[in-house]
């Protein structure tokens, strides 16, 4: 299956060398694929000094919000687009009663999740993003289920990043591109029995760019997640979890459900 591979990173080229690109190295993911989208020439230089010359560095803009718009309009129409995070230090799978180093390789994932977004019209798929094996299954969701872009697959020139009405935001989006994409096609999918090994709020990357602009992330999250919830008040419901940190709950719909295929080999 044709697809690419496209990393936004900012101000972690060390960072992404020895996680992110690390991982996909052990995924067996041909390097030509891979695109690392930096935010301006100074920041391509950096990345060129710290990345071998096998891996792509495009200099797309400041912000993700306005990345993740850049690089669907990069690319020719309908590419199928595999986002990743730069700090992502595994991918993980549901094995027995815990989380393991995944088995299977990124083209059989990438295989996994377009298979079923064609099959059933959606234009989003990603995997689950919580870092506890009781909350994984061992199967494919298709409805609506929170996307996390730290690990999604989408479309060049869709119309989830790249209509011009998208609220261009650093934080949030994930929320608003999830129910854009439910409510636009009528489903998202969801591989259940994968997650990233991350730290949400990490320092650095789309924290750095909220911070330069005044805010700091906590106060830009939670305005947004209202923000959110007041344009899908029927699918979505703002909780306060300890420390007073604002989260937004999407309203679970389950339409079908797809097994958890076997690994190739």
């Amino acid at each position: 299956m044709d697809y690419v591979v496209v990393v936004p990173s900012y101000r972690r080229a060390e960072i992404c060398k020895n996680q992110t690109l690390a991982v996909l190295e052990r995924l067996k993911v041909d390097k030509e694929r891979i695109h690392v989208f930096v935010a301006n020439e100074e920041e391509e230089a950096i990345y060129r000094s710290v990345l071998s010359d096998e891996y792509k560095i495009v200099v797309g803009v400041r912000g993700i919000s306005d990345q993740r718009k850049f690089y669907h309009n990069y690319f020719p129409k309908d590419t199928r687009i595999v986002s990743i995070d730069d700090d992502m230090a595994e991918l993980l799978e549901l094995g027995e009663g815990k989380l393991v180093p995944t088995l299977y390789t990124l083209d059989d994932i990438v295989e996994m999740g377009y298979t079923n977004a064609e099959k059933y019209g959606a234009r989003m798929w990603g995997i689950n993003p919580t870092m506890n094996h009781f909350f994984l299954k061992n199967h494919v969701s298709i409805g609506l289920r929170y996307i996390c872009a730290n690990f999604m697959g989408t479309y060049a020139k869709d119309w989830i990043f790249c209509d011009p009405d998208r609220r261009m935001t650093p934080t949030g989006e994930d929320h608003h591109s999830t129910l854009r994409g439910f409510t636009q096609y009528g489903s998202v999918v969801r591989l259940e029995f994968l997650c990233p090994k991350t730290k949400y709020f990490a320092s650095g990357g789309i924290d750095a760019c909220v911070t330069e602009n005044g805010d700091t992330r906590a106060e830009r999250h939670a305005s947004e997640l209202r923000w959110v919830q007041g344009r899908y008040p029927d699918l979505s419901s703002i909780q306060i979890k300890a420390g007073g940190v604002v989260n937004l709950r999407l309203k679970p719909i389950t339409l079908y459900r797809a097994p958890r295929p076997i690994k190739n080999g």
